[in-house]
């Protein structure tokens, strides 16, 4: 008899334990399950760049103007021209001399990803209509009714406001006799190396005209009395092409 019970005391006990097992096991906590933590990723840059103009003849210029959204870490320069580029500015072209068309692409950077634009310049024979400009630029060709010629007819033309535009560190114009330079990428490509001055994009240069700043009458913190680059007199010097975005007329609105 106390055999019995003794076995039926333990089935009792067995089965508790059992049903105890089974409870515990529904309500734990199911690690198979996990929280994951996604981080917020800002999207790629957004590029635009433009042409002006995007059509015309071999021995001309344009002049490039492009901007990036987005933050972008770094912007990289491809096809007909090369190097890093800040997030926003304008430059030169150069002289083309060569008929054909010319692929200019920005690809900018940031933690989303690479944002990409191109612009086309298509150049015709010297001393012919320019060709038509190519299909797909987002600044297209202007139209409409001249009324006044500007620049003697040159191209890009500017005038001062819109060199006044261009007035911002990082984003600096100057204007120089009939020639419209970007004070930017002169002082990151010329300018720094050769003088060792750290900058020369103040207040009283950009988008100013540049007379007075060759002339001594601008100061930098390195030069508070005033600096004077000898060979920045010489506006035609071959240094200073690269920096040439355009032509000035003070009469252009």
């Amino acid at each position: 008899m106390w055999l019995r019970r003794l076995v039926g005391i333990t089935m009792i006990i067995t089965c508790i334990g059992m049903n105890v097992l089974v409870l515990v096991g529904f309500f734990a906590p199911d690690k198979s399950k996990h929280f994951a933590i996604v981080a917020q990723v800002s999207p790629a840059p957004t590029v635009t760049i433009t042409a002006k103009p995007d059509a015309t003849t071999a021995g001309s210029f344009s002049a490039l103007t492009w901007t990036a959204t987005g933050s972008p870490s770094s912007c990289t320069a491809s096809d007909s021209w090369s190097g890093v580029k800040t997030p926003f500015g304008a430059e030169s072209t150069g002289r083309i001399s060569t008929v054909g068309n010319y692929k200019y692409t920005l690809s900018c950077k940031n933690a989303g990803g690479v944002g990409t634009a191109t612009v086309t310049i298509a150049v015709g024979p010297a001393n012919a209509a320019p060709p038509a400009a190519p299909a797909g630029n987002s600044n297209g060709s202007s139209s409409g009714t001249t009324t006044a010629t500007y620049c003697g007819g040159a191209t890009p033309c500017y005038g001062p406001n819109d060199v006044a535009k261009h007035g911002s560190s990082g984003n600096c114009w100057g204007s120089l006799g009939d020639s419209v330079f970007n004070v930017t990428g002169l002082d990151a490509g010329l300018h720094v190396a050769a003088s060792g001055v750290k900058t020369i994009q103040v207040s009283s240069v950009c988008g100013k005209d540049l007379s007075a700043a060759l002339n001594g009458g601008v100061s930098t913190p390195e030069y508070p009395s005033g600096h004077v680059h000898l060979a920045a007199r010489r506006a035609t010097d071959s240094n200073y092409a690269p920096y040439f975005v355009g032509y000035f007329d003070s009469s252009k609105p």
